[in-house]
């Protein structure tokens, strides 16, 4: 989430750095002038900025999502060596519709074997 107010010139460069870039460049990406840039590391600079800045840095600016990381296409969650993958993301809500079918076929099994040991027992004959 971008923040309101003005970021400072020190958190600028650190994210500028981290995404590898001269500050020329960075303007170019943001599309603005070199001019512009560098007031804003002078002056600070809209929320805006650093939200792509971490974007380009393949960290989320949202809160929820601290740790995480987001490069060559995938998510990859906090201290995690495995990356989610867009399909596997897709794949949560399926997946949760199917637990919640299974969920409901077990209470079924269970209110029929309750059924079942609740009845008399007929009795044997001989």
């Amino acid at each position: 989430m971008a923040r309101v107010g003005k970021v400072s010139s020190v958190e600028l460069n650190e994210w500028r750095q981290r995404c590898g870039l001269t500050p020329r460049k960075t303007a170019e990406r943001l599309g603005v002038t070199l001019r512009t840039w560098q007031r804003w590391q002078h002056d600070g600079a809209p929320g805006w900025v650093l939200a792509l800045l971490r974007i380009w840095a393949g960290e989320p600016p949202w809160s929820g999502w601290e740790g995480w990381r987001f490069t060559e296409g995938k998510a990859w969650p906090p201290g995690y060596r495995n990356s989610v993958t867009p399909g596997q993301v897709l794949a949560v809500p399926y997946r949760l519709q199917q637990v919640a079918g299974l969920q409901r076929q077990v209470r079924e099994f269970w209110a029929m074997d309750d059924q079942v040991e609740a009845q008399p027992e007929a009795e044997e004959k001989p």
